[in-house]
């Protein structure tokens, strides 16, 4: 199942809610700011792909995959994840792609403490400056 968010439409987005879903996809990228400060959530029990391709897509939003066994997470805009919160829950594995031209995951915040496997990618200009994560 895919969902297009919008924070215009709804300051919350997902979570998928098909049980015959094998992946939720959620979309960040109508328009610039599409889902700034936005609440995300993935579907418990089900892998999660969230694009945050608009500029400022993600920007300040609050992403939990508490429930969700991964979190594939891809900011590919300038300040596309900026100062988004993102929590992972008890063995999650999280990759999480930072390759906007600049600032796409600078101050994230990645509160993971009994998470599974991390991956950051930071690939942009100052791409990953001051992220901070919090794992064991």
């Amino acid at each position: 199942e895919s969902l297009s968010c919008h924070r215009d439409v709804s300051r919350h987005c997902g979570p998928c809610t098909n049980p015959m879903n094998t992946q939720c996809n959620l979309y960040c990228a109508q328009s610039s700011d599409a889902c700034v400060e936005s609440s995300i959530t993935c579907q418990p029990g089900v892998a999660c792909n969230l694009g945050c391709s608009s500029l400022y897509g993600c920007m300040g939003a609050i992403i939990q995959a508490v429930q969700a066994p991964s979190l594939i997470m891809t900011c590919s805009s300038s300040t596309g994840c900026e100062s988004s919160t993102v929590i992972g829950g008890i063995n999650t594995d999280i990759v999480i792609t930072c390759n906007g031209y600049e600032n796409s995951c600078k101050d994230l915040i990645l509160e993971a403490p009994q998470g599974g496997n991390i991956i950051i990618n930071c690939d942009g200009w100052n791409s990953c400056t001051g992220l901070t994560v919090n794992a064991y």
